[in-house]
């Protein structure tokens, strides 16, 4: 197939990960040093622990079910764009908390998504988002545009951060070279 006379070729990629994990949930006695709650995102649905850190191991019964899609340019082998989409079927309860957090009831987590669009070589157009089906609310959504040099010398990116009920908010980062071995970076 072609696509602005650009050939290119479509994958459909079904992924499925299954996370078992029996572990004790009460761990308050174990003291916490660096463990903290991970962020559920789409990268989060093939995770095997729900927790960062070493202090606290996650009980899991779950298995994700997700679907990618890519476009591939054939002349140079580059990903110009990629769709995903995957939610996490819960067998069990989440027992094992932190302080009173990451435990949980639910059967199903929120359906998770990201579009990554790389019209240039240079330009990357990312969006992400959680959408609820149980509330038909949207849970979270990130956006985020960033060009960089060929050689990642330079670089400006501007993003934007929702998160119901919590935050929103804007980024902007840059990088610029002042000299071979000084950058700015704000």
């Amino acid at each position: 197939s072609s696509l602005f006379d650009v050939p290119y070729n479509q994958t459909l990629e079904p992924r499925l990960y299954y996370a078992w994990a029996d572990a004790d949930p009460d761990q308050n006695d174990i003291p916490d040093f660096d463990t903290d709650l991970q962020t559920f995102r789409f990268e989060q649905l093939f995770r095997p622990d729900r927790f960062t850190g070493g202090d606290r191991v996650g009980d899991a019964n779950q298995l994700t079910v997700a679907l990618t899609s890519r476009f591939n340019d054939l002349l140079t082998g580059a990903e110009r764009a990629r769709f995903s989409i995957g939610q996490v079927q819960y067998f069990d309860d989440r027992e094992v908390t932190l302080f009173g957090e990451g435990g949980g009831t639910r059967s199903r987590s929120p359906l998770a998504g990201e579009v990554v669009l790389n019209p240039l070589d240079t330009l990357e157009i990312r969006s992400s988002g959680l959408w609820d089906p149980d509330t038909g609310d949207t849970e979270e959504g990130r956006s985020q545009l960033t060009f960089h040099s060929s050689d990642y010398r330079y670089l400006a990116s501007l993003g934007h951060t929702y998160s119901r009920d919590e935050l929103e908010q804007s980024d902007i980062a840059t990088v610029f070279p002042v000299t071979d071995r000084v950058s700015l970076i704000g």
